[in-house]
Parts: structure tokens; sequence; C-alpha cells
């Protein structure tokens, strides 16, 4: 081992100074470098926040559309339903036409003469008339009623006007007057 001498203690010395001059040129850089680092942490952790909430916004968008989806399965299963319902009916329409056929026929032939009739009479009634006759048809429960209480005392009058005819023909002059009647009625 050797003894140092005073050359070696005086580059020692230039050497630490050095290395503490070349440490203190370094503080304001690594600080400077700890300031980028803490940035850079800062804009690291945000960049966590804004993934995390687009990742629940996929998932909000996923459930939605799941929910879509749901939906628009159930809509493709009740149109399917649907087809198959019209599908059915039009079958039976096809199998019933072959016998409706012969039945609508006379039925276009006499809607066609029928129609212009039916023009006439609509042209020819007021709303006053229908109204009447809606009145009268309302009312015609009632009176058919107090026929069923009229219709004996009716057929004792009948009875009775008979009797009184066949009283009367029996009467002198009788005769005469019935075939004077029956000649005004010829003329008429």
């Amino acid at each position: 081992m050797r003894l140092l001498g005073p050359h070696d203690l005086l580059t020692a010395a230039v050497t630490v100074k050095d290395g503490v001059t070349d440490a203190a040129d370094l503080w304001p850089r690594t600080l400077d470098l700890i300031d980028r680092v803490e940035a850079m942490v800062g804009r690291g952790e945000a960049l966590l926040e804004l993934a995390e909430d687009l990742l629940a916004q996929a998932a909000l968008t996923r459930a939605h559309v799941d929910e879509v989806a749901d939906a628009a399965a159930e809509t493709s299963a009740r149109a399917s339903a649907l087809v198959a319902r019209a599908e059915a009916l039009t079958a039976v329409g096809e199998a019933s036409l072959p016998r409706l056929q012969p039945l609508v026929e006379p039925l276009a032939q006499l809607a066609d003469k029928a129609l212009p009739i039916a023009s006439e009479v609509v042209a020819s009634v007021e709303r006053d008339e229908v109204m009447s006759l809606v009145a009268m048809i309302d009312r015609l429960p009632e009176a058919l009623a107090q026929i069923d209480r009229i219709a004996p005392d009716v057929h004792e009058i009948l009875d009775s006007v008979t009797d009184l005819a066949h009283a009367a023909q029996g009467l002198p002059g009788m005769g005469s007057l019935i075939r004077r009647g029956e000649r005004k009625d010829d003329d008429g």
C-alpha cells in the first residue's frame, strides 16, 4: 500500500470538488426531472380516470345495445308471428276463394242494379224524415204491446160488424143499395 502524498491529496480534493460541483449542477436537473415525473404521473392518473370513464360508458353502451338487441329480437319474433298469421289467413282466403266466387258475382250484378236505386233513395230522403222514422221505430215495441191488448177488442168489433152486415142484408131495399155501391166502385 502506498502512502498518499500532497499531490494525491490535491488531486483527490480537486476530484471531490469536481464531484460536488457536478452533483450541484445535477441538483436543478434532478428537481426538474422530479417535476416532470410528477407531471407525467398526474397525466397518467388523468388518463387512467379517462380510461375508467370510457370503460364505464362502454359498459353502459353495451347494456343499451343489449336492450336494443332484445327489443329487436322481440319485435322480430312478433313480426314472424304476424307473418305466420298472415300466411295462414292468406291460405284460408285462397282456399275459400273458389267457393266464394260464385256467390260474389251475382251480388256484384245486384249491386250494379241496386246502386242507382239506392242513390235515388238517399237523394230523396231528408234528415228530418230519417229522424222521424227512427223515432217511430223506437216507439214500435210500446205500440206492439198496446196492439196485444187491443186485438181482442178489434176481434169483437169485427164480429159485431159481421153480424150487423148479415142483419142488414135482411132489411128491405138493402140489395139495391149494395148494387149501387158496386156501380160506384166500378165507375170509380
